[in-house]
């Protein structure tokens, strides 16, 4: 397997801590006998990492003890669920999406969930062990690099945890325009309704009390985040679909926009055959293959940087809104790259 590129991350690491706490739960519930030590020799890990299983397996809910001597681990066989059907597909589909979800976004109820897994996993033949961990090995979930959540795991769980006891959020934000300022970022009560992952980075939806509206944060730009006693409701009326309304992604602007895109012949089939917008329609736009892409889209701040991404591939015809902020763009990159930098 190819390494992945700068950026991405593998889930191999984690699948093989998986498989290898899997069978120590299937080795210590064949039978009396299993000691750390001999869970060591058979499994092939040190001493402190059979530890760190054993301790996986616990915090799972798993009711292991060991009175020390030659008796090893015991399990409690009360606890668990009763017999359920599944299909050895269904599990490999489980443990792709439990690893994949581990190395790359951090979400609350995770952990719980690959303790499920691994529970799940536990119950399976041996057979089934192995195949699942062939599997595990051939196949891969890669989507576009997300920012590192290590910093904003705990701004995570507390939008997490007002959203289910109903309690405000005292804020402070580091907008752009905040940072453009030099100012320090003001505090605000915030009413959060939604946690949402798009793409690379976790946000958080609900009524800013400072703007009176509602608006969409960036949680990696919370420099403060403390739940306070006041306490709110969710509008019922509220939904992500209608607060995107037909934004091109996730920023909405205030008018409405007929899009008119012209896809040249090379990036024309790569183009058409994703559905970018639930808007969208197309047509072939004349014999040289090339394709014209039709949306209608509130706000042009984000199609204007998809179309930028694009290159001299995809032309603009219109609106002449789009047309001109496209031009300015471009001259403004080319100054850039005009100007004296010295030798290189």
């Amino acid at each position: 397997m190819k390494a992945p590129p700068s950026g991405q991350r593998t889930s191999k690491k984690s699948g093989k801590s998986i498989d290898r706490i899997c069978q120590v739960l299937l080795l210590i519930s064949s039978g009396p006998g299993w000691t750390i030590k001999r869970l060591a020799a058979e499994i092939g890990v040190d001493e402190r990492s059979v530890g760190r299983y054993v301790k996986t397996l616990k915090n799972a809910g798993f009711e292991l003890a060991s009175a020390g001597d030659e008796s090893g681990y015991q399990i409690d066989r009360s606890r668990k669920l009763p017999p359920f059907q599944l299909k050895i597909e269904e599990v490999a589909a489980l443990s792709l999406l439990a690893d994949y979800l581990n190395d790359n976004i951090a979400m609350p109820g995770l952990p719980q969930a690959r303790a499920a897994l691994f529970k799940v996993r536990g119950m399976l033949p041996l057979s089934w062990q192995d195949e699942i961990s062939r599997t595990s090995n051939t196949q891969a979930v890669r989507l576009s690099p997300a920012a590192p959540m290590e910093q904003d795991e705990t701004t995570l769980h507390r939008v997490n945890e007002a959203i289910r006891k109903g309690r405000m959020l005292q804020c402070r934000y580091e907008s752009l325009r905040v940072m453009a300022t030099g100012q320090p970022a003001q505090p605000f009560l915030f009413a959060p309704y939604v946690l949402s992952f798009d793409t690379r980075s976790w946000y958080v939806i609900g009524r800013h009390q400072g703007y009176k509206e509602v608006r969409t944060l960036k949680l990696s730009r919370l420099t403060e985040c403390k739940l306070v006693a006041d306490e709110y409701t969710i509008p019922a009326g509220f939904s992500l679909k209608k607060h995107y309304g037909n934004a091109w992604r996730m920023i909405r602007g205030d008018k409405s926009y007929d899009i008119v895109l012209r896809i040249d012949k090379q990036f024309a089939d790569t183009i058409e055959e994703t559905q970018w917008h639930a808007t969208q329609s197309s047509e072939p736009a004349s014999d040289d293959g090339s394709v014209r892409l039709r949306f209608t889209v509130e706000g042009l701040d984000e199609i204007l940087w998809w179309v930028l991404d694009k290159g001299s591939h995809c032309i603009v015809e219109e609106p002449a809104e789009l047309v001109d902020r496209v031009k300015k763009e471009l001259h403004a990159s080319l100054d850039n790259y005009g100007k004296s930098r010295g030798p290189r």
